[in-house]
């Protein structure tokens, strides 16, 4: 997952969200506004995030188990 931020708030504060979020450090880039996570995540922790007064984008792939038809 990659997370693109504004430059508004301290990176440290931002790293710190996304561990109480996640549970994982993220690789930080780009002075502080650009965040990477592998791991997979959950509709609940994605909408944690979102609501990040500062966050702009959000990328990642879906890698969840896609339903059978009968």
């Amino acid at each position: 997952m990659y997370i693109l931020t504004a430059d508004s708030r301290n990176p440290d504060d931002v790293k710190k969200d996304i561990i109480a979020d996640t549970g994982v450090v993220p690789s930080t880039y780009e002075d502080g506004t650009r965040y990477v996570l592998n791991q997979k995540m959950t509709l609940e922790t994605l909408d944690k995030i979102q609501k990040y007064p500062d966050v702009q984008e959000i990328k990642g792939e879906y890698s969840g188990v896609m339903g059978h038809g009968s």
